[in-house]
């Protein structure tokens, strides 16, 4: 509801309890601007009212019967309306008229006197800004007319209408200027190391085509800004800021590389090669055992190459890297082998059994025979089986264990 709806609407309300009563003859929302426009009573503030012994507003006049008792230099003025004489109780009363009260914002001219709202200051007043009833938040000013943060507009930067220079900002409610490395561009936009504020820019000046070395020092096209100073992009250089490439370096795509040993120009530019290998004399070559890690370096006899490093084949790496070896197993001959009954590589690697010999606990016996207690022995109940069991008096060896008579 704006500010006019609600002082009409507590007119209105004040009337009737006051002993007034809306005429509805006039509209449906009781408005009027002349007595005319009432089919009843009078026109007062706005509304149509009907008159009563107690309702401080007469009835319907005309010129010959309208009276004000106050002042003469107030009638008609602001709140001061005119009256109508009525005959109360045998005494001639001027009813209906206004009275001058204290001055409230509310768009009325309350005290008579010709200026409304003189007591308001709505260009700077936080409780009534711009308008009657309109407060300023909290950390706001009213500045002509418009709640502002004095602490960060530009405009009423500190105090109203304190105007922050051009190239300045209001930082904390004091103007200070944008072209610097803690506020830059904006306020508390601080440049990092090594930068410099220019046109309210964080820069490189080691590395600004724009801005190299001081603000505003531009280079010129075709040129690059390499380390403060600016430099042609000649065809000598791979870029203007690179050195020269010279020796095997060749130019791939704006950098010196080395043809011969780079893997993503292995060759020739643009030639990368696989996941794993290496660029060696400009061929791509598996990272093995010939070249383990960099060119040239070769693993010795059973060495692997894992993980571009030289190391002994063993039974965390048997045969390839990471294959690990089972518990009672070794290495042999790239392959995980259980020494106690393997008969290639019996008791150790490479040791094998003839070719009537079977290995029993990691030594060659006689087929049928098992290695028990320091030499090899035929099955019996007092040796059984390849664990060399001692069978029991109600058990028997049955040729590899102890079972039930």
């Amino acid at each position: 509801m704006g500010d006019a709806m609600k002082r009409s609407t507590m007119t209105l309300l004040a009337l009737v309890f006051a002993g007034c009563t809306a005429n509805p003859g006039a509209n449906p929302s009781f408005g009027c601007e002349t007595d005319a426009d009432c089919d009843r009573g009078v026109c007062y503030r706005g509304f149509c009212v009907e008159g009563g012994m107690d309702s401080g507003v007469g009835p319907a006049c005309d010129d010959s019967a309208r009276c004000f008792s106050g002042e003469a230099s107030l009638r008609g003025v602001g709140a001061c309306a005119e009256g109508c004489l009525q005959d109360v109780d045998g005494t001639e009363m001027c009813v209906g008229e206004g009275a001058p009260s204290e001055e409230t914002c509310n768009e009325v001219d309350d005290d008579c006197d010709g200026t409304t709202d003189e007591n308001f200051d709505l260009l700077q007043d936080r409780n009534n800004c711009g308008a009657c009833g309109a407060v300023c938040g909290l950390g706001l000013e009213c500045c002509s007319g418009r709640c502002v943060d004095q602490s960060g507009d530009a405009l009423n930067c500190g105090a109203c209408g304190r105007d922050c220079a051009e190239g300045e900002g209001c930082c904390g409610g004091s103007c200070a200027p944008l072209d610097q490395p803690g506020n830059c561009g904006v306020c508390g936009n601080a440049c990092g190391p090594g930068q410099t504020c220019c046109d309210g820019a964080c820069v490189n000046p080691q590395t600004s085509r724009d801005h190299c070395m001081t603000c505003g020092n531009a280079c010129d096209a075709g040129e690059d800004c390499c380390g403060g100073t600016c430099e042609l992009e000649d065809a000598p250089a791979c870029t203007a800021c690179d050195p020269t490439c010279t020796g095997v370096d060749t130019c791939c795509f704006g950098s010196c590389a080395d043809t011969d040993s780079d893997p993503l120009n292995c060759g020739g530019c643009g030639i990368a090669c696989g996941a794993g290998e290496l660029c060696c004399g400009g061929s791509c070559v598996a990272n093995d055992e010939a070249n383990c890690g960099m060119c040239g370096r070769s693993c010795g006899g059973t060495e692997l190459c894992c993980g571009g490093s030289c190391v002994a084949e063993d039974s965390r790496n048997c045969g390839t890297c990471g294959m690990t070896c089972d518990a009672g197993e070794q290495c042999c001959g790239g392959g995980c082998v259980d020494t106690r009954t393997d008969d290639m590589n019996c008791g150790t690697c490479g040791e094998m059994c003839r070719a009537s010999e079977e290995c029993s606990n990691a030594n060659c016996c006689p087929a049928g025979q098992n290695f028990c207690d320091g030499r090899c022995r035929e099955n019996s109940n007092e040796y059984c089986g390849s664990g060399c069991e001692s069978c029991g008096l109600l058990s028997g060896c049955n040729g590899t264990r102890c079972v039930g008579l």
